[in-house]
């Protein structure tokens, strides 16, 4: 796929330049190889401005300013003029590596180019970010059943966060395609109402959030998922969590949530064979601190191959809408995928699939209902087309594994929840110590004894799907 990927490779001591490398472009850029250094400071008064007051053309002038910043060297202006004027039928992505948790919360899917348009607003150009880490250059390869898997974690503490109107955009999404649902919640009225649905095409099943965050991810690992949702608090102070509370939480009024899951606690989703994608419906899921770059960074760093977040604070009706546009957008996008190939053979996923979802739900955020606008974003709305200062579309963050997405036809696991979470949690195990194994060029042959260990307990969770006489196991 013609595409450009731009990595971050170090920042100056004031701050005032940034070096980049090209590591992929479909130009034929001289000297493409060498690095690039622009002037860029992230603490400039137009990106700052973006957490103020709105005014017309707030996010426009972010936008361009970035745009012109990398133009600013030679190579890099001639790989994006490439992309930008390429033809119209084509889609050539714009992807950024950057682990610098400083520099990483910058729009930079509000780029924009003076003489077209906001790039990520347009299918032709999707904006988008990798890891850094080149253990994720691989392709990553996942398994899929005769159905969707979906996991929903709904539990935003507060008692006013309307887990219902998640559950509600979600369960209209997901309607038509043939999947399985498990809700997760600490709002009795969620699970009240997932139990009463009745939907030929969704097989549902709920249940409270467990009591600790073990708990919790032994109840998401059981159902082998393909996609895990999260909607509830997200933290980027200190070390980036999400918040998620019980239901007793709930029961004593409590204001938050009291199981924290960080990165460290997430790494079974992020190695689990089933899991595609993790979206983090929650405030700062793609923010850093100033010591940590943010939970999706780590969690795209560590495995998981898409992974969708929010880079700043975002309003429930948003959350909401953000879920219902992305997840009817990604299903007609996976449908289309799953129709072109048919059952039972590999499926290797196209990423403009993630950014073309992505797209309807920026489209759907450019314009906040105006019931909750101020003057001041009225009047701002009134002078220009609303994405030049309506800062919600440009929150949702993308990143992707480098190497790719294939997956691989298996049939659903048939074990009891309880073996399923124990194979899972032996499978993790197994996983992190063979990368230890690598990092430290252990033996080959301890490193292939361990590797068929591996493939024995993903047989046995996943089983092969049974092909045609003659044919080939996948």
């Amino acid at each position: 796929m013609p595409r450009t990927v731009l990595r971050v490779m170090s920042v100056d001591v004031g701050g005032s330049s940034v070096a980049f490398d090209i590591d992929e472009t479909p130009a034929d850029i001289p000297d493409d190889a060498a690095t690039a250094v622009i002037p860029l400071r992230p603490d400039e008064a137009v990106y700052q401005a973006l957490s103020g007051c709105p005014r017309p053309g707030l996010v426009q002038a972010a936008g361009e300013c970035l745009f012109r910043s990398l133009a600013s060297d030679g190579r890099i202006r001639a790989a994006l003029e490439n992309v930008l004027e390429a033809p119209d039928a084509d889609a050539y992505p714009i992807y950024f590596r950057i682990d610098n948790p400083v520099l990483a919360s910058l729009p930079w899917e509000a780029l924009y180019d003076a003489r077209r348009t906001f790039l990520a607003i347009d299918d032709r150009w999707p904006i988008g970010r990798m890891p850094v880490s080149r253990r994720r250059d691989e392709e990553a390869e996942r398994v899929i059943g005769k159905k969707l898997r979906v996991v929903a974690v709904i539990a935003a503490a507060g008692g006013t966060t309307d887990g219902a109107g998640q559950w509600t955009e979600l369960r209209e999404a997901l309607r038509g395609t043939p999947c399985e649902v498990l809700v997760l919640t600490s709002e009795p009225e969620v699970l009240e109402a997932v139990q009463r649905e009745s939907a030929p095409d969704l097989a549902l099943s709920a249940a409270f959030v467990g009591s600790s965050a073990q708990d919790l991810l032994d109840q998401i690992g059981a159902f082998c998922p393909n996609l895990v949702h999260f909607y509830c608090h997200g933290t980027a102070e200190g070390r980036p969590e999400l918040e998620v509370e019980k239901k007793e939480d709930r029961e004593v009024g409590r204001s938050q949530g009291s199981i924290r899951l960080n990165e460290t606690m997430l790494v079974p989703l992020c190695t689990s064979p089933s899991v595609w994608a993790v979206t983090l419906n929650c405030c700062e899921g793609a923010r850093g601190s100033d010591r940590a770059c943010s939970l999706a960074n780590a969690l795209s760093a560590k495995g998981v191959p898409v992974v969708v977040a929010m880079r700043e604070s975002i309003h429930i009706e948003d959350a909401h809408r953000f879920a219902g546009v992305f997840y009817s957008a990604l299903v007609k996008e996976l449908e289309r995928l799953f129709a072109l190939h048919g059952f039972g053979q590999p499926i290797q996923v196209d990423d403009l699939l993630w950014g073309r979802a992505l797209r309807a739900a920026r489209a759907e955020l450019r314009d906040p209902p105006i019931n909750r606008l101020t003057d001041e974003e009225l009047k701002a709305r009134c002078q220009e087309n609303p994405e030049g200062s309506a800062r919600e579309w440009t929150y949702p963050v993308l990143y992707l594994n480098r190497g790719g997405l294939r997956l691989v036809p298996r049939n659903e696991p048939s074990l009891p929840a309880g073996e399923i979470a124990a194979l899972q949690v032996k499978l993790d195990t197994f996983k992190q110590q063979r990368e230890e194994w690598v990092r430290n060029r252990a033996n080959p042959a301890a490193i292939a004894g361990l590797d068929t260990e591996i493939g024995r307990i993903e047989r046995l969770l996943y089983p092969p799907f049974a092909t045609p006489a003659g044919g080939a196991d996948p």
